[in-house]
């Protein structure tokens, strides 16, 4: 083992030690509660599907009846995820008061309906293994797990001569010093120091015993914890509600957003904590993942963990199993100093470059194209940013204002506001314009028609213009979708400049390299290709992290899904925006679920309800805090999965359900499709099974990769 940094930011701090002590926060609730459920069960005493009131007949209000122990694991209890409970009772008394307070408050939602993380559920379940074995917490954990697995350093209220040698959390307001050896819960903390949700302190050597016990099947050092039985129960996901992550008392990889990173193993569990801490186990791979930190000295507000833990996981696998490769992106290529890369857009003598990039312009290890360029000594001098702002923040169709750049006070001007595509006064004096998007893959994702704004605004000013190239998260073979029209009826927008079908099955150097050909004076025109990127590859299978393009679509699911279901913004039904999963969910007030029967390879659509707010991602979203019904949709299958289908087959019989209405008269959608929607108020019959052939010939020439 070994131990980076020091335990604090003050001058002369100790340096963290592979046995330095941290709160764990969280972790508590798989390595103290779950583990000593699991116990429970294996003794007979804990049935998972018992009701909560057959042991806690205070635990009463509407639907609670329902709730069981299986629901506190899951996170699905509907009970609420927190309250302030310390503020209102202390120590012994406290705990009391905390039980009493959690039994009265009313369910957030109906028990099984939906994943709502809960501390409080957690607080009823470790008083529930007080009252089934006639042990304290404390001293349950103490006899079941601690000594037998020889957790040395593993304890709640750690000893004050351990002190030196534990990390610090965040500065307590009242003594305006750092916390160190008392909790950092505050709920916790009102308890003593111990609680089943979060109190425990440990160390990485502690917890890799504890994972290689779980890994193991429940044996540690010849001797056994808990049964192999208990231990592929609970670690499997229990799809509860359908289509959810969560097994019983832990979390399981999952595709998109995953703490774990991208390259776990399906199987996989894990779990994280408040103050910085994870453990993620890939029994598949033999593998597991201690990572300790204590992110939340001196504050809580530095967030950079969130980024920080899925590159790590990524970096182990990488290190120590068979990991596929990374696709490396023309960014990449730069980054890594590639001759050939950096001579496109350095040129012999150097040159003057102007940059058109975004949040999602980073390399593998999530390096920015601005700081990749500076560290190379390209010379940008000026900076452009597309819809959605240089930081990919700014809401869909909201304009971007010029602006600098406060990391390297270059000038940044918008192409999306007062114009969309560069003039020749913001063209003055580049040598060249690099453009590094990361697209969407579909006609109406505005980022396509930058790009061919761009070309046509470098060909005029007579500069080059060089493309880094990206994958298309859609894939290469992928095909799909009406062709635009261009006649005074379907006007030309940023939503349908690019050529060929809706999902055009192009790269954006691609696509450059495709409209360049066709013009009559061409631009001069580069592109960096990729590195390792086949036309069948899903987003999973290049090896990188989502970096979201923009706010809303924040998952390489919601790309797959994203060209059906944004088709609904032609519509009275929600696509999702104002909800945590944009383009993953859809519904409307008056819709009925039950009449919907959308059976599309790839999809699976669950039953779901949600209610959209406003954010800054979606400041006005269609039936702002009105509960909406509908449908959940998880991409089962990213390589079969058939974006355009699942948005037709939803139009068709959405349009039949009491309550639909086509916005603008059905023009809304025409101008997403580029290309008349409706005939006789219906989805024109043409529009649904398109010949795209014609258009895999036409485009073969401009292709780079197999």
């Amino acid at each position: 083992l070994k131990a980076f940094g020091r335990l604090s930011y003050d001058k002369g701090a100790a340096p963290t030690r592979p046995d330095t002590i941290y709160d764990i926060a969280s972790l508590t609730k798989v390595v103290v509660t779950t583990t000593l459920t699991m116990v429970m069960f294996d003794e007979g005493r804990l049935d998972l599907d018992a009701p909560v009131q057959s042991f806690l007949p205070q635990f009463q209000g509407a639907n609670k009846e329902k709730v069981t122990v299986r629901h506190l694991l899951t996170h699905s209890s509907g009970i609420d995820w927190w309250a302030p409970l310390y503020q209102e009772a202390q120590g012994k008394r406290g705990k009391h008061e905390f039980l009493s307070r959690i039994c009265a408050l009313p369910l957030v939602a109906e028990p099984g309906t939906q994943v709502k993380y809960s501390d409080l559920g957690i607080l009823v379940l470790g008083e529930i293994l007080e009252r089934v074995s006639g042990r304290s917490l404390a001293t349950l954990a103490h006899e079941r797990l601690f000594e037998p697995l020889g957790l040395q350093r593993t304890a709640y209220n750690p000893s004050p001569e351990l002190f030196t040698n534990l990390a610090p959390t965040e500065i307590d307001p009242q003594s305006q010093r750092p916390l160190r050896g008392i909790v950092h819960d505050e709920n916790a903390r009102a308890l003593g120091g111990v609680a089943p949700h979060a109190g425990l302190f440990s160390t990485a050597p502690d917890l890799a015993k504890f994972a290689q016990m779980l890994l193991f099947k429940g044996v540690y050092d010849h001797r056994r914890i808990v049964s192999r039985a208990a231990v592929e129960a609970f670690t499997r996901r229990q799809a509860l509600p359908e289509g959810e992550s969560r097994a019983l008392g832990w979390d399981t990889w999952s595709e998109e957003g995953s703490s774990a990173g991208v390259l776990f193993s399906p199987g996989s569990f894990g779990h994280t904590g408040f103050t910085g801490t994870s453990i993620w186990i890939d029994p598949a791979r033999e593998l597991f993942v201690v990572l300790l930190t204590n992110r939340v000295h001196p504050t809580r507000e530095n967030r950079q963990i969130a980024e920080a833990r899925p590159a790590i996981h990524d970096a182990v696998v990488r290190a120590l199993a068979d990991a596929p490769p990374v696709v490396r992106v023309g960014l990449d290529r730069i980054a890594d100093g590639e001759a050939a890369a950096v001579a496109a857009v350095a040129g012999v003598a150097g040159k003057r470059l102007g940059l058109l990039s975004h949040a999602a312009s980073v390399t593998r290890d999530g390096g920015s194209a601005i700081e990749v360029f500076r560290q190379r000594g390209l010379h940008v001098v000026r900076l452009f940013s597309p819809e959605h702002g240089l930081a990919g923040q700014g809401a869909a169709g909201e304009a971007i204002p010029d602006a600098v750049d406060p990391s390297s006070g270059l000038p940044i001007t918008s192409l999306y506001g007062d114009k969309s595509r560069p003039t020749p006064a913001d063209l003055a004096g580049l040598d060249a314009l690099v453009f590094d998007l990361q697209d969407a893959g579909v006609r109406f994702y505005s980022y396509s028609s930058t790009l061919l704004l761009c070309l046509e605004a470098a060909a005029e000013a007579g500069i080059e213009l060089i493309v880094l190239d990206r994958p298309n998260p859609l894939g290469g073979d992928r095909v799909a979708g009406p062709e635009r029209v261009a006649d005074e009826k379907v006007p030309l927008s940023l939503l349908s400049m690019a050529p060929g079908p809706l999902v055009h099955g192009l790269t954006l150097g691609e696509m450059a390299r495709f409209v360049n050909a066709k013009r009559a004076r061409p631009a001069k025109l580069t592109v960096v290709e990729m590195s390792g990127w086949r036309r069948t590859m899903t987003w999973r299978d290049t090896g990188r992290r989502w970096i979201p393009p923009s706010p809303n679509l924040r998952t390489a699911s919601a790309a797959i899904a994203y060209p059906g279901v944004a088709l609904l913004e032609g519509t009275n039904v929600s696509e999702g925006r104002g909800s945590d999963a944009p383009f993953l969910l859809l519904g409307a007030p008056w819709l009925d679920p039950s009449q919907i029967h959308v059976d599309v390879a790839g999809f699976r659509l669950v039953p779901a309800r949600f209610t959209p707010r406003s954010s800054p991602a979606a400041p006005n979203p269609k039936y702002r805090d009105v509960e909406c019904h509908g449908f959940r949709i998880f991409v089962s299958d990213p390589r079969a999965a058939d974006p355009w289908q699942l948005g037709s087959e939803l139009l068709l019989q959405l349009a039949e359900q009491p309550g639909f209405e086509w916005l603008s008269g059905g023009s809304a959608l025409t101008t997403l499709l580029g290309i008349p929607a409706l005939e006789r108020g219906r989805l024109r019959p043409a529009l649904i099974r398109p010949a795209v052939d014609a258009w895999r010939e036409s485009r073969r020439a401009a292709l780079l990769y197999d």
